[in-house]
């Protein structure tokens, strides 16, 4: 039997991140993973990180000459459903190899004490007298061992084995996502004909279709990535009609694939119950204008380290109450932002090809400056001349017949359901008494505002 103050459960960038700042606290930090070291973030080879959280995490930059590097892009580009109207959004990202750079972590991480076990897996909590979390249950390759610490911190992945092992009265959701709750994603690292020419110098996406052309490992490719909601033969079924409309650029031999999953609805709840908090995909952070995780996770761990480092000082146990600012403080803040940015989406993507077009032409929805602002600050921060501009370009569009008046109408919804949940998680209740009532108004918000699979699904149909 050992001991630690707290169990991370996953040594990906989420899990990894906030063991160092707990280690940094003064805290003893374990943190294990299923797989071999080498095999931790092996399922993609490249991914992108907001450039400016080097500065706001204290993480070490990486560049020019380091092995997780890949290339970095100070703007990114989208455009129509036809490939016409690009915008411009002015926002730094950093490529990089992400295994190599999961390695990087661990590195950074084990300089402030954090120790790490691989080839271990999670098998089920150990719970005290009181029926609260106080250690888990591991098995590795000498066996199974119990470990107890003070604090259990899920960060398992998309799938939240550990989140879904917590029993039904634990005040915490313990359900798989559906199929419905995530983007099944697939990349294509493909050869290009003429590399001179058309290599991609930035990522361009294409909102209607979820997909994108970006830079990879190879100076002589690209990565063309699509994502969608139900299954990897959906997506591929959207992909099929991106390439049948839009003009790829031309490549040599067979693409190599990578598949994968990112969370794709609402957080949990309640990220936080006695001894237990839960960060990451498992408890489904991700940017919904992006369906990135790695930063908006790295977010709340900001949030969660003063709070874990308060409840459990001078050797306190982290009961549910002591751990409840840290849902108070992301619900408020990035959970308040991203649910109002994931209801006007709903609406703002459901629209044909033609009016997916006009909006382009006319900034409707697609803007440069509101883009840029939104992935600084997490948040839809339009002005009132943006909203007037707006407000004006939909009822032209109306009036011209360039748009139908159900997309106007479920534009105009989602604008206001979005506004709608963000102010009610901005009322997120500072005590847990209240926190029932206020999952019920949620619920019915959430299921107001729909939900990205529906307006994928009709707009592919047949």
């Amino acid at each position: 039997m050992r001991e630690f103050d707290i169990v991370i459960i996953g040594a990906a960038t989420a899990g990894s991140f906030f063991a160092k700042l707990m280690a940094e606290k003064g805290f003893s930090t374990l943190v294990i993973d299923a797989l071999p070291e080498k095999e931790i973030g092996k399922r993609l080879t490249v991914f992108h990180v907001d450039s400016v959280y080097f500065d706001k995490t204290g993480i070490p930059r990486l560049g020019e000459g380091d092995p997780e590097f890949i290339t970095s892009f100070e703007y990114s580009m989208c455009e129509s459903a036809y490939g016409h109207y690009p915008k411009k959004t002015l926002y730094p990202f950093t490529v990089f190899n992400l295994e190599r750079f999961n390695h990087h972590l661990h590195s950074w991480s084990k300089r402030f004490g954090v120790q790490y076990e691989f080839n271990t897996s999670f098998k089920e909590f150990i719970f005290n007298d009181e029926k609260k979390i106080c250690g888990v249950k591991i098995q590795n390759e000498e066996g199974e061992e119990e470990i107890y610490c003070r604090l259990v911190v899920d960060c398992s992945g998309i799938n939240a084995p550990v989140r879904c092992a917590l029993p039904d009265d634990y005040g915490i959701e313990n359900t798989p996502l559906s199929p419905r709750d995530m983007f099944y994603v697939i990349l294509r690292y493909v050869k290009l004909e003429d590399p001179i020419r058309e290599k991609p110098n930035t990522s361009t996406a294409y909102p209607y279709y979820k997909t994108w052309i970006a830079p990879s490992d190879d100076p002589e490719g690209a990565v063309i990535g699509i994502g969608a909601n139900l299954s990897y033969e959906y997506a591929e079924s959207v992909y099929k009609d991106f390439e049948n409309t839009i003009r790829l650029p031309k490549i040599v031999g067979e693409p190599r694939i990578e598949k994968g999953t990112t969370p794709y609805r609402h957080a949990i709840y309640s990220l936080v119950s006695d001894g237990f908090l839960c960060i990451g995909d498992s408890a489904a952070i991700t940017k919904p204008y992006s369906g990135e995780g790695v930063t908006a996770s790295w977010n709340l761990c900001m949030i969660a380290a003063d709070v874990v480092e308060n409840a459990m000082k001078d050797g306190k146990y982290p009961t549910k109450d002591a751990l409840w600012p840290i849902n108070v403080k992301y619900s408020r803040t990035q959970g308040a932002n991203f649910a109002e940015i994931m209801a006007t989406l709903v609406g703002a993507i459901d629209a044909t090809k033609d009016e997916n077009e006009y909006e382009f032409k006319h900034n409707i929805v697609f803007d440069e400056a509101v883009m840029t602002q939104m992935n600084y600050a997490f948040a839809n921060k339009m002005t009132i001349r943006q909203m007037l501009y707006l407000v004006n370009q939909i009822i032209d569009a109306r009036a011209n017949g360039s748009i139908r008046k159900s997309t106007i109408s479920n534009i105009i919804k989602s604008l206001l359901k979005a506004s709608k949940l963000k102010k009610h998680y901005k009322s997120f209740p500072k005590k847990a008494k209240k926190f029932e009532k206020w999952c019920i108004k949620a619920d019915e918000l959430w299921k107001d505002a729909g939900c990205m699979a529906d307006i994928i699904e009709k707009s592919f149909k047949g």
